[in-house]
């Protein structure tokens, strides 16, 4: 007799002795007789041997008629333990039609997420799905429910950089609370501005009720965001709507254009410079201003921006007394220092332990003058005797240090060679104490009248002159 003519329940016996559904699903493939004999109870074996994984597995291909059969054959909808439901997992693909089918089954749990937490129309959204999106929202899902990442369907909308139109249809949606924030504040607003998404940007700005500065957790605005991140459009949005307070701080006191410039944003910070309200010398917790932030990160473009706005003040120091000019100075970044100097910064200011730009120019090591100090040695203004909190003028600075040019530098300019540190020493004994025999001879030479040699310890050393070297104010040695 031929396996074909076999009645089904000899069929269905023969295929219980096969050790694997491969087997089985072969031996239902041989003819349309075994087939229809065959696929009913295949199903069924699937469903007792594999769990759900044949049934979430058609759902997520979107294959209707494997789908009908499970449905037909009364499987769990909502498998217990799995990281998604089916009504889930059809919405991130994007399968509409079999979206349609579970929602029909009575008795299916519309809200419920599976062990992921991802609610069905958070899941659309995110995979871009617009009509399962509208499809659940004409079935009556939450269109403001938080997935387990802390995200509305609006706020993933929002983020979104291909498409709108998501968020454009949450939008039309009545029940949507446009200012919902995530588990960290974040709202759809900001999360437009952080991703650039200029025509979410402003389908937001014109929705009914919109907080245009409500903060995150970290007290960062959406425009703050647009800035942080450098999404011009959206920051020119923001500001041209009139309602942000360009102003405002975060938790750090940090401004839209603080973020600009730490990030080196410059379109973004020129929008809220041409902007009159925005106030370049606001300060953040610390006392830094937006420019004394760009000179602490050695911006040179972005410090060029700010002093070309005639309201920025360029001797705001910050909370630890340092002025920008004197920060650059102490970093050696020449252009910045002479764009300050340019731009009238006061050239004798001084941090917290009395240095002055001149001082720390002096101070480099390398033998040679940079740009700054000569363009500072050559400044009338500039007072080049000034001393530190230890007494130390530039010259003394400079001698230490060994720098030779910076001395001959100073002592063209005349400055004072004979003053004396709080320890009592002058430049010439600076530059014996550290072997610099050549600037030693050189202040030897130009050594005022009247100064014996003997004072000097190329001539001899006594116990006075053989002095052992304190910790130096500066650290170093």
């Amino acid at each position: 007799m031929s396996l074909i003519t076999l009645p089904d329940e000899l069929l269905l016996a023969v295929v219980d002795q096969l050790k694997t559904q491969a087997d089985a699903n072969a031996l239902a493939r041989v003819s349309r007789r075994l087939y229809n004999a065959l696929n009913g109870y295949l199903y069924r074996r699937d469903l007792v041997c594999h769990g759900s994984a044949g049934w979430l597995w058609s759902v997520m291909h979107g294959i209707q008629p494997a789908v009908a059969r499970f449905l037909a054959l009364g499987t769990d909808v909502q498998p217990p333990g799995e990281g998604y439901t089916a009504l889930g997992l059809a919405a991130l693909r994007g399968h509409g039609a079999i979206v349609r089918m579970l929602l029909d089954v009575p008795g299916v749990d519309e809200n419920s997420r599976g062990r992921f937490g991802r609610a069905p129309i958070s899941l659309a959204a995110e995979g871009m799905h617009l009509a399962v999106v509208s499809l659940l929202l004409q079935r009556g899902h939450d269109p403001n429910v938080l997935d387990n990442g802390g995200l509305t369907p609006l706020c993933m909308a929002a983020g979104m950089r291909d498409d709108f139109k998501i968020a454009e249809l949450l939008l039309q949606d009545s029940r949507i609370d446009v200012n919902r924030a995530s588990m960290v504040g974040l709202t759809p607003l900001a999360q437009a501005a952080t991703s650039g998404q200029e025509r979410v940007t402003r389908l937001l700005l014109a929705a009914n009720g919109i907080e245009v500065d409500k903060a995150d957790d970290r007290g960062e605005t959406p425009l703050m965001a647009a800035a942080r991140w450098g999404s011009e459009a959206a920051a020119r949005l923001l500001i041209e709507d009139g309602r942000a307070d360009l102003n405002r701080g975060d938790g750090e006191g940090q401004t839209a254009l603080c973020h600009a410039v730490l990030n080196g944003h410059e379109a973004v910070a020129k929008l809220l410079l041409d902007d009159s309200r925005t106030d370049p010398n606001c300060r953040d917790r610390r006392g830094r201003t937006p420019l004394w932030r760009a000179v602490w990160k050695l911006k040179q473009a972005m410090t060029k921006l700010l002093i070309s706005d005639s309201r920025t003040d360029v001797d705001i120091k910050n909370s630890s007394g340092w002025p920008p000019l004197v920060w650059a100075s102490r970093r050696g970044h020449d252009t910045i220092v002479a764009d300050l100097l340019e731009r009238g910064a006061d050239p004798n200011a001084t941090d917290p332990d009395g240095c002055s730009p001149i001082w720390w120019a002096a101070s480099r090591s390398s033998n040679g003058a940079d740009a700054a100090f000569t363009k500072l040695v050559n400044l009338t203004s500039v007072d080049a005797n000034l001393k530190d909190s230890n007494g130390r003028t530039p010259l003394i600075m400079a001698c230490m240090r060994g720098n030779q040019t910076a001395v001959k530098l100073l002592l063209a300019r005349g400055v004072d060679r004979d003053a004396e540190d709080e320890q009592g020493m002058t430049a010439l004994r600076w530059a014996t104490q550290k072997q610099h025999w050549d600037i030693a001879h050189m202040l030897e030479e130009r050594q005022s009248p009247g100064i014996e040699h003997s004072d000097c310890c190329l001539h001899g050393s006594s116990g006075a002159h053989d002095l052992t070297l304190e910790s130096e104010s500066h650290g170093w040695s």
